[in-house]
């Protein structure tokens, strides 16, 4: 199956989740706000670099955050210097129940520390 599939890929982090597809007065927007127990806006610019939006998306689920929303802008030169940016704005979710020790500022801090 699907899933089996997806899991068997080398060097892919997923997450898969089974649903219903039960119809009720409910949208499907409002449950999956309903389920969301953290929401928080990233953003980070900075020098440009192979793999930067691979590595911040892996840090952000290895604490069981999910991107919601991604959007980045690169090769953007600095006016002094002529580095190349980039810039990367997310907003990264939790669903319920977060995790035991669920704690914002050990994640900002991981993400102060890629420079």
């Amino acid at each position: 199956n699907l899933k089996n599939s997806i899991s068997n890929i080398e060097n892919l982090n997923s997450s898969i989740f089974e649903t219903n597809d039960d119809t009720n007065d409910e949208t499907a927007a409002e449950k999956k706000n309903a389920a969301i127990a953290y929401s928080g806006t990233v953003q980070l610019e900075g020098a440009d670099r192979p793999g930067i939006v691979h590595t911040i998306t892996s840090l952000l689920a290895s604490y069981g955050l999910s991107i919601e929303t991604l959007k980045t802008n690169e090769g953007i030169i600095a006016p002094h210097g002529g580095t190349t940016l980039f810039e990367m704005k997310c907003t990264a979710v939790a669903y319920k129940p977060l995790a035991k020790g669920f704690d914002t500022t050990i994640v900002q801090s991981k993400l102060d520390d890629l420079g």
